[in-house]
C-alpha cells in the first residue's frame, strides 16, 4: 500500500513539474524560461531538489549524466544564473502537493485514532555570509556575526514527515510560528508543546 502510495505522489508531483501553470506561477518574471536553455525549468528544479553532497561543478555533471544529457556542460554561473529566475515558492507548492498525497493513504499510522504532531522552533545558521541574509533574516553575535534565522515545524511523530515548516527572522516570535502551524492541522490532531510554548491563545 505504501509502495503504491509512494507511485501516486511521484506521479503528481510529476504533473505538476511539467504544468504550465505551475512554470508561471514559479518564475520572477514571465520572459524567463522562454528559451531553450541548457539548464531548463524542470531540470533546474529536479536538480535542487537533491541532496547535493560532492562540490557544485561534479553534482552538475553527474546530474547531467543521468539525464543523459552529456553533451551539455552546466558550469557553477549559468546554474546560479537560472536559479535566480526560480521563486523558492516552488519548492513550498510541491511540498504542499506531496504532503495532501500522502494524506490520501488510508494506511498511515495513528494512535487512538490520532495524528500525532509534535511543534518545536529553533534558530538556524543560515548557510552562508552574506549582506542580504543578514538584512533579511538578521544577525546572532558570539565571537563573530553569524546569519541565523528562527525556524519552526511541525512534525508527524508516527509518520514521520513534517507537516509544515516556516523560516523567518529572527524577531518573529516561535508562539506565532506555531499558532500558524494550526492553519495546516484539522480535527483529530493530537499537537505536542513542550513547556516553553504555555500561552492563552493555545486555550
Amino acid at each position: 500500500m505504501i509502495r503504491e502510495n509512494s507511485k501516486k505522489i511521484v506521479e503528481r508531483i510529476r504533473k505538476k513539474l511539467y504544468s504550465k501553470e505551475f512554470l508561471n506561477n514559479n518564475r520572477i518574471s514571465n520572459n524567463n524560461f522562454t528559451r531553450k536553455r541548457k539548464l531548463p525549468f524542470v531540470s533546474l528544479v529536479i536538480f535542487m531538489i537533491n541532496m547535493i553532497k560532492q562540490t557544485l561543478q561534479k553534482e552538475l555533471t553527474h546530474f547531467m549524466e543521468l539525464i543523459k544529457d552529456t553533451k551539455t556542460n552546466i558550469s557553477k554561473s549559468a546554474f546560479s544564473q537560472s536559479r535566480l529566475n526560480l521563486k523558492p515558492e516552488a519548492f513550498v507548492e510541491l511540498n504542499e502537493t506531496l504532503i495532501d498525497e500522502f494524506y490520501k493513504d488510508d494506511s498511515i499510522k495513528k494512535w487512538n485514532g490520532f495524528r500525532i504532531c509534535a511543534v518545536d522552533g529553533s534558530k538556524l545558521i543560515l548557510p552562508t555570509h552574506s549582506k542580504e541574509l543578514m538584512d533579511k533574516f538578521g544577525t546572532l553575535s558570539n565571537g563573530m556575526i553569524i546569519p541565523q534565522a528562527q525556524i519552526s515545524s511541525c512534525y508527524d511523530v508516527l509518520n514521520e514527515i513534517i507537516i509544515d515548516s516556516q523560516l523567518e527572522t529572527l524577531q518573529v516570535n516561535e508562539l506565532d510560528q506555531a499558532v500558524r502551524h494550526l492553519n495546516k492541522l484539522s480535527n483529530g490532531d493530537l499537537v505536542i508543546f513542550d513547556r516553553g510554548y504555555s500561552a492563552v491563545l493555545f486555550y
